[in-house]
């Protein structure tokens, strides 16, 4: 009788070699996932945008609160009026800012364009109201204009 070939035990695998267990490590990140050593990265930069962002707010609030970046002065006009040969005449009162200069823009009422600016630096007293006069002059073309005030 032939005999047999030795029988040989081969390893099988059980069910929980073919799952992943508890002890296992944990698998790599899917592509393009961000790596722990990327988000931290993230963090200085973060950072820094914050307190530059900080920095700038603080700065832009102390020059408003200073009066550099707005104007405290508050201006009206209580005359504008154009003569026949095209000259104007303007009047009105400043109060805030002392030291300041106003620019009057003299306009053509019906166009709104500007046909003529003045710069005139109020008159200041004791007062918490000052007056101001400013002239300029039209082209013949202009019959009424309108003042308007600028800081």
């Amino acid at each position: 009788m032939p005999s047999s070939p030795p029988t040989q035990s081969i390893p099988t695998a059980s069910a929980q070699d073919a799952g992943a267990s508890p002890s296992a490590p944990p698998s790599a990140p899917p592509p393009g996932a961000p790596t722990p050593a990327d988000k931290k990265s993230l963090k200085p930069w973060a950072l820094v945008l914050a307190i530059l962002l900080l920095v700038v707010g603080a700065v832009v609030g102390f020059l408003l609160v200073a009066g550099v970046l707005g104007s405290s002065a508050e201006g009206e006009v209580s005359a504008c009026v154009i003569d026949a040969d095209g000259s104007i005449n303007a009047a009105g009162w400043v109060s805030g800012a002392e030291d300041s200069t106003l620019v009057v823009r003299f306009e053509d009422a019906d166009t709104g364009v500007e046909v003529d600016r003045a710069e005139v630096s109020p008159l200041r007293s004791n007062q918490d109201r000052a007056p101001w006069t400013a002239e300029g002059q039209a082209g013949p073309e202009v019959d009424r204009v309108k003042c308007v005030l600028a800081n």
